[in-house]
């Protein structure tokens, strides 16, 4: 499974099954050093069929990582507005035409 990214191309080699480098292509390397943890899923992720490379397994990781982050800051931003408490005396009717007059200028 490959979640190519238009704007990104990864490239990911394993060395001595604890680093990877990976190649951007804006020519950035950067090193990753794994615990034996990490290593072991990468393989045992490998070894299920569902992934042709450690290239697609850490795109899916890095995109599921992206996924949890806009959802904790969607959630922090919901308990904002429960926090903020019930607006009193809300015009929705007025906020709109509002919102619409500013948005349409």
């Amino acid at each position: 499974m490959s979640s190519e990214r238009n704007y990104l191309h990864w490239h990911v080699k394993f060395i001595r099954n604890e680093i990877f480098y990976i190649f951007v292509k804006m020519s950035k390397n950067i090193e990753i050093t794994l615990d034996e943890h990490c290593s072991k899923a990468i393989e045992n992720a490998l070894t299920t069929g569902k992934y042709d490379s450690a290239n697609a397994v850490v795109h899916e990781a890095i995109a599921l990582f992206e996924k949890k982050q806009a959802e904790d800051m969607l959630t922090s931003e919901l308990q904002k507005g429960i926090d903020s408490g019930i607006v009193k005396n809300f015009n929705f009717k007025e906020c709109l035409e509002e919102k619409n007059k500013t948005h349409s200028a």
